[in-house]
């Protein structure tokens, strides 16, 4: 039965109006005129729910009705990907080995006050965690990332964490990652990225302009060495992901997007959300704020139009994501891994289930050294089911997002039983109205290519 919480309608550029079923992650395009009559009725049922939308089509409504039904009830159905939410196991495990950062981001989550609250590492310490997570890795493969601060200020543990890996649990297959911010490289550690296959995040928030803050302590901008190392990486055949944060009031976000594609690299933008450094505005979304965000997402897609129906190369990791969302239509019941196979330790042997709450001894949910998870904060700290929060569960969205960020929920003060704030929820399904526009662009362009060869 179509239900009015499950109908989004998205205009286009195109004559074309497209209604995602959200319940079954289903796209149906329909035509402004050739369908008026039915995205009408789509539009009443929506907006005015049911009950009005009887008395407004009298007996035509269960005809109108029956026919949408049908045509959802006949399309593919949704598989399930299902983490447990019963139980943790260590199979992630982010190490902020450096306290400390050459950078001063102002909206950087691992600092609050200026400073970073979690300690510095030892070889002592690192060895204890890493023996400490292949114990409760359930015998899964697992993944240990380097943080910070920016771990390439402490090399010298990450040399010593992949050597104590090989000779201590030679047996185990073990990955390692990096978040760095992309000032510091040398021949030794793209040596070292090479040899120990290091998956290598680079932050980086897009071009030379006054948005991009992510400038050294000591004054000055990073921007450019960033660049030149994330070329020698590339030179070097080191596979690299670019990540950046948009600030709320940058008017450049066409133009970031422009920049990444023209790198060629896989790279995911964010826009800027709270954390547990209060000391910034740049995640606030009122009206004003996303009316200016929602403009630039229109001019976005005018700039990703004509790429995708020329079936050109797209480097949006984003668009792949929801593009497999719709091809796949797999339904997640949590939004990430956080607290049930993610986890941040650190130095202390404290327990996190995100990075985001490692600055607040109140996000403690246990201590390797301390007998490990302890249930009850472990439960109000990881991410809990979208179909557990009434507000969810009437959304149109909740198959995409998931409910949201845990971390963005529990910094607003609620519970991770409850959704996101309104303004956060506006912003989510702006981004993801913008990602169903240019995903339905990418199966059409894919479904003219295959039918011309």
């Amino acid at each position: 039965m179509l239900k009015a919480k499950d109908i989004h309608l998205i205009t286009t550029d195109t004559s074309i109006v497209l209604f995602f079923h959200a319940a079954t992650l289903q796209m149906y395009p329909l035509d402004k005129k050739e369908d008026k009559e039915l995205i009408e009725f789509l539009e009443s049922l929506s907006k005015d729910g049911t009950r009005k939308t009887k008395k407004k089509y009298g007996d035509k409504f269960e005809e109108c009705l029956e026919f949408v039904s049908k045509t959802i009830s006949e399309g593919p159905r949704c598989g399930y990907s299902r983490i447990k939410t019963d139980e943790a196991s260590y199979n992630q495990v982010i190490l902020p080995i450096a306290a400390s950062c050459n950078l001063a981001c102002p909206y950087c989550f691992a600092q609050t006050d200026g400073g970073f609250h979690f300690g510095a590492y030892d070889e002592k310490k690192i060895a204890a965690t890493i023996d400490y997570v292949v114990e409760h890795s359930n015998g899964k493969p697992v993944s240990f990332s380097f943080f910070g601060g920016e771990p390439l200020l402490r090399f010298d543990l990450m040399k010593f964490t992949a050597k104590y890996v090989k000779e201590k649990h030679k047996d185990v297959p073990i990955g390692f990652g990096i978040t760095t911010n992309g000032t510091i490289l040398n021949d030794e550690i793209i040596e070292f990225f090479r040899e120990n296959r290091m998956k290598v995040l680079v932050s980086i928030d897009g071009p030379d302009n006054e948005f991009n803050l992510r400038h050294y302590r000591q004054g000055g901008k990073s921007i450019h060495d960033v660049l030149s190392n994330i070329k020698r990486l590339q030179e070097a055949n080191i596979p690299i992901e670019l990540r950046a944060t948009l600030l709320n009031s940058n008017p450049y976000i066409c133009e970031t997007f422009k920049f990444f594609e023209e790198m060629k690299v896989q790279f995911t933008i964010i826009f800027a959300f709270s954390s547990e450094n209060t000391s910034h505005h740049y995640a606030e979304y009122d009206d004003e704020t996303m009316s200016h965000i929602e403009k630039q997402l229109d001019d976005l897609y005018n700039y990703y139009a004509p790429k995708i129906r020329n079936h050109e190369t797209i480097y949006n990791y984003r668009l792949g994501e929801v593009l497999n969302l719709l091809r796949f239509r797999v339904k997640r019941n949590v939004s990430c891994a956080a607290g049930r196979t993610t986890f941040t330790i650190t130095s202390k042997g404290d327990i996190f289930t995100c990075a985001h709450f490692m600055n607040n001894k109140d996000r403690i949910v246990g201590n390797i050294y301390k007998g490990g998870l302890e249930k009850e904060k472990w439960e109000a700290l990881t991410p809990r089911p979208v179909m557990e929060r009434a507000k969810c569960r009437a959304c149109w969205v909740r198959n995409l997002c998931n409910g949201g960020c845990m971390a963005q929920i529990i910094h607003a003060g609620l519970k991770n039983t409850e959704a996101l704030r309104d303004e956060e929820c506006h912003l989510a399904k702006a981004e993801y109205s913008f990602y169903l526009k240019l995903s339905y662009l990418a199966l059409q362009a894919k479904k003219d290519a295959e039918s011309n060869k």
